[in-house]
């Protein structure tokens, strides 16, 4: 006897039916809860290949490779012993190419050192780690990471002590071998106004850098995007928060941002200024330096939102959060890059609903038709790991034509010419869908 399963989750809208076909029946684990699973990451390397950072606080951090969606056991990155790891303070991870930078803060007998480490060949191997500066010099925390065009990284992190806590931007010119003095982002801002503890947001697009980040001006938080073409005059500063959230504490959140193909950048963030927390989807033009309005992500009264992660390919964005309900769960939405950011909102899938506890801190990205999702569940203290293809149909009355089989393919995209039984394959019709189907007999 044969037995048909069929996976596939739509999510859909008015304006553009988006599916995924999750090569996975559930959730897996990336490796045992003894590697730890503070500060996850998700890395997508060249091949398509998904790829994790991960660490236990005290013990050290992780490198998992994959290969045709199978991972790897852990490997020790040596950062040395005393690497702090914490998911509010880093490490924090980026890539260019086959390289991959960390920037992270070593602690070691009341010092705090801001240092990085590279891998040139995609985390086979990596360099010797390098000091930036340290506190004996100049207070500071929460640094993140980016890379520019050229492949040389950049590190945004808050610089200073409260009050007067500055947005400190670093770059190297030589590929990450050394890096220059730190200059203050929003020096033409003021002194002393960046939220000290909600993590910056650096990127690099058409020869400019940008930063998106919280400031802190007599505890009203709001976010603000600058930008600069030499990394020294950030003369583009643009408040994109229009909810004016004033709350005497730290919210501790960042914002995320993915550069849409016609170059807008797409940003989400958490604010509580009307009412309880919830996520806002912005807009930024970069060709024009202007605001294009910011929305709610869900319209309704949710539960509480936060950590929201955002990855755009040529044809679609998702956004993957946490949200408090039944515990804490993590929530998907996906739409058509023609359709930002309206497609995105009141579309939701969870994606741990059958995980119990926390499940925290998603990480999303897309390559191609690929969506990778990683999430940290506290409860067992692995890092859970989701991929799928994406798919979608436009307007309305193409949901009751009729498809016709185009091929199929095994999950490694190779056609199969005779299917047979026992092994998982993608039917792609010519109306854009994929079903995934497992033939048991």
């Amino acid at each position: 006897m044969k037995f048909i399963f069929i996976f596939t989750l739509t999510v859909s809208s008015f304006f553009v039916k988006a599916q995924i076909s999750w090569d996975l029946e559930a959730p897996i684990n990336i490796a045992e809860n003894t590697y730890g699973n503070t500060c996850a990451q998700l890395l997508i390397d060249p091949s398509g290949n998904p790829q994790i950072i991960m660490g236990k606080p005290n013990e050290g951090l992780y490198f998992v490779s994959s290969d045709e969606g199978s991972f790897g056991i852990p490997q020790v990155i040596p950062t040395g012993d005393n690497i702090s790891i914490m998911n509010s303070n880093g490490p924090n991870v980026a890539r260019f190419g086959n390289k991959i930078g960390i920037v992270y803060r070593e602690v070691s007998m009341g010092i705090t050192s801001l240092k990085f480490i590279q891998s040139a060949d995609n985390g086979i191997s990596w360099e010797e780690s390098i000091v930036i500066f340290t506190s004996e010099n100049q207070s500071f925390s929460i640094p993140m990471l980016s890379y520019d065009s050229d492949g040389n990284p950049f590190i945004i992190s808050k610089i200073g002590e409260s009050p007067e806590i500055i947005e400190g931007f670093i770059r190297s010119i030589d590929g990450g071998l050394s890096f220059l003095p730190f200059v203050n982002v929003h020096s033409d801002l003021g002194e002393g106004v960046t939220c000290e503890c909600c993590p910056s947001n650096p990127l690099y697009y058409n020869d400019r850098y940008y930063n998106v980040f919280r400031r802190n001006e007599d505890n009203l938080r709001d976010f603000w995007i600058v930008s600069s073409a030499n990394g020294v005059d950030w003369d583009e500063q643009l408040d994109i928060d229009p909810i004016d959230w004033m709350i005497n504490g730290c919210p501790s959140s960042g914002a995320s941002s993915s550069i849409l193909q016609d170059g807008r950048i797409l940003t989400a963030f958490m604010s509580g200024g009307n009412s309880s927390p919830k996520i806002y989807l912005n807009l930024f033009d970069t060709a024009n330096g202007a605001d294009l309005g910011t929305t709610e992500l869900s319209t309704n009264q949710v539960p509480n939102q936060n950590y929201p992660s955002l990855a755009s390919g040529f044809s679609h964005t998702a956004i993957a959060w946490e949200e408090f309900s039944d515990g804490v769960n993590i929530k998907l939405s996906i739409a058509s890059n023609d359709n930002i950011p309206a497609g995105l909102v009141d579309e939701t899938v969870s994606l741990s609903e059958n995980i119990e506890g926390s499940n925290r801190y998603p990480d999303v990205e897309i390559l191609g038709d690929k969506l990778f999702v990683i999430w940290q569940s506290l409860n067992e203290g692995t890092v859970k790991y989701m991929s799928g293809t994406i798919t979608n149909s436009n307007g309305i009355s193409e949901l009751s034509k009729t498809k016709t089989l185009v091929k199929v393919v095994n999950i490694l995209g190779q056609e199969i010419k005779r299917p047979v039984p026992n092994q998982a394959l993608l039917y792609l019709y010519d109306d854009g869908s994929v079903e995934k189907k497992y033939i048991m007999n």
